[in-house]
């Protein structure tokens, strides 16, 4: 506890670099991906969309991945709606332990 409320103490000196940086939580827990998200990470290790993805912009890989997400049927979508909702359910239970701390810390 006291060393998460050093890192905040420091963060609300620094200088204003970016826009999050003043204020900024560090042990804030991060927030779960969405299943699109969790798609293209595992459709990228696939030797046969990363043949497709190569030499491609940024913004024709994004096209790909986003008709290969629309074109899959809600069974093929399920592994990864399965996978975000064991995330989120990890990330509240984190997310409930950060506010309580951070009441702990307030109150001190």
């Amino acid at each position: 506890l006291a060393e998460w409320k050093r890192q905040i103490t420091c963060a609300q000196h620094l200088p204003h670099h970016g826009v999050n940086q003043v204020g900024k939580e560090p042990m804030k827990p991060k927030r779960f991906p969405t299943s699109y998200s969790l798609f293209c990470a595992d459709a990228k290790t696939k030797a046969h969309i990363r043949e497709e993805l190569s030499g491609k912009t940024l913004s024709e890989r994004s096209q790909i991945l986003s008709k290969l997400w629309e074109s899959m049927n809600e069974e093929q979508k399920l592994p990864y709606k399965e996978q975000q909702s064991k995330l989120r359910s990890s990330y509240e239970k984190e997310m409930e332990k950060y506010r309580a701390s951070l009441a702990e810390w307030k109150r001190q």
